[in-house]
């Protein structure tokens, strides 16, 4: 019986000198949408495969919004690639192999 009591006012007194740290709430996901919107857009014009432009997009939504889960950031950023039509995409530039000369309207 001593225990539990001796439990209870430690505890009591490590709530009163130690309060909570109220957690900040996450922004809207509203205007976290909108920001990952303008980073699919400005990622579409990179030259690079659309796994490196995904990552890029993802990486900075992580460094603009750490608070939120990323599980949220992915599925927002899931979201705003499908919307992104597709008549925006930029295709990205034909690579040709050594030696091969490409056709003369792509000089």
């Amino acid at each position: 019986m001593t225990w539990r009591w001796a439990g209870r006012v430690l505890r009591h007194w490590a709530e009163r000198l130690d309060p909570p740290v109220p957690v900040p709430l996450p922004p809207p996901v509203d205007a976290v949408a909108a920001h990952a919107r303008v980073l699919v857009f400005a990622a579409d014009t990179r030259a690079v495969s659309g796994e490196a432009k995904r990552h890029w997009v993802y990486a900075q939504l992580i460094h603009a919004y750490p608070q939120l889960v990323r599980r949220d950031l992915s599925l927002i950023l899931e979201q705003q690639v499908q919307w992104v039509p597709r008549v925006l995409r930029v295709p990205p530039p034909k690579r040709y192999k050594a030696g091969h000369v490409p056709p003369p309207h792509v000089r």
